[in-house]
């Protein structure tokens, strides 16, 4: 399933569960979604690629505002921030697992038929 529409239905999810920080966190991330696929030079919709370098964004950007508001002991905007980050940090796992299942079809898929036949076989018992 695409990140969009992973968040989407996290949105109806936090809205309904009253989810103030998840909300926002979500909304953010939706936000930058919908200026990437807008962007000049963007056609269709977003790689796994750019969905992760989207969420690290985001997620960089968090960790540069918590850093400057405990510098400045804003200590509540710092509590509001870590929480968004937390909410962002929560779809990297989304898009790593993702990522890797696809690595792996395609490192497979690479491979001659006769290779992973014959290792079928060795694991069944048939060889």
């Amino acid at each position: 399933m695409p990140l969009e529409n992973k968040i989407n239905e996290e949105i109806k999810a936090a809205m309904l569960a009253k989810k103030e920080a998840e909300l926002r966190a979500l909304r953010a991330i939706k936000s930058a979604i919908l200026l990437a696929k807008t962007a000049d030079g963007q056609q269709g919709d977003l790689t796994h690629e750019d969905e992760t370098k989207l969420l690290q964004k985001l997620a960089k950007q968090r960790k540069d505002s918590i850093e400057i508001f405990t510098k400045q002991n804003r200590e509540d905007l710092a509590k509001k921030e870590i929480e968004e980050l937390d909410v962002i940090q929560r779809f990297f796992t989304h898009t790593f697992e993702r990522r890797r299942i696809e690595r792996r079809i395609e490192k497979n898929h690479r491979k001659p038929w006769s290779k992973l036949c014959s290792r079928n076989g060795k694991s069944n018992g048939r060889s």
